[in-house]
């Protein structure tokens, strides 16, 4: 079993580490799951990466 079956899995989060003007300064915003075996990780890309970290949670 293969953790990621096909490229659409990892392709976003190339275009996105693309679209930033500094890929190298990243930000890991949230992680959750569901039904204990599905990882939901959200990421800011970029120079102005940081001030999304400082925003509150939605609620």
């Amino acid at each position: 079993m293969r953790t990621h079956p096909t490229d659409e899995h990892l392709l976003t989060l190339f275009f996105a580490m693309g679209a930033a003007d500094d890929w190298t300064q990243s930000v890991h915003l949230d992680s959750g799951s569901t039904y204990h075996s599905l990882r939901m990780d959200a990421f800011a890309f970029g120079s102005q990466s940081s001030i999304l970290a400082d925003l509150p949670a939605a609620a």
